[in-house]
C-alpha cells in the first residue's frame, strides 16, 4: 500500500506541476497554448520519470535501461487511451467524460504495473 500511495502522490504532484506551469506560460508569459502545453508536458514527463525512479520505486536501474522503457510505457498508455476514447460514447451515460474516467483508471493501473515490474525493476523481465 505504501507503493501505491507514493505512486499516486507523484502522479498528483506531476499533474499540479503541469497545470501550474501551463498557467504560468500561457497567462503570465503569453505563450501560445499548444506550445505551452507541449513544453509543460515534456517537463512533467521528465519530472514524473525521475520522481518515480528515485522516490516511488527507489530504483538503482541505470537510466539508459529504465528511460527507454518509460518512454515505451508512456507511448503504450497513450495508445490505450486512444483506443478507449475511440469507443462510441453515445450510449454511455456522460459519454466521453465517462470514457476518459475509465481510461485514466486503466492507464494508471497499466503504468503502475509496468513501472513496478519492468521500467524500474532490478531484474530483467524481458519485453
Amino acid at each position: 500500500m505504501k507503493l501505491l500511495g507514493r505512486f499516486l502522490f507523484v502522479g498528483i504532484v506531476t499533474a499540479l506541476g503541469y497545470f501550474s506551469l501551463l498557467l504560468l506560460l500561457v497567462e503570465y508569459l503569453g505563450w501560445p497554448v499548444p506550445l505551452a502545453s507541449s513544453i509543460a508536458y515534456i517537463i512533467a514527463l521528465v519530472f514524473n520519470y525521475l520522481a518515480h525512479h528515485h522516490f516511488t520505486f527507489t530504483s538503482s536501474v541505470d537510466h539508459k535501461h529504465s528511460g527507454w522503457r518509460y518512454v515505451i510505457m508512456c507511448v503504450t498508455g497513450f495508445m490505450i487511451n486512444a483506443v478507449i476514447m475511440s469507443i462510441d460514447s453515445a450510449a454511455i451515460p456522460y459519454g466521453y467524460l465517462m470514457l476518459q474516467a475509465i481510461s485514466i483508471v486503466v492507464v494508471v493501473s497499466w503504468n503502475l504495473l509496468l513501472s513496478r515490474y519492468w521500467v524500474y525493476s532490478h531484474t530483467d523481465r524481458g519485453l
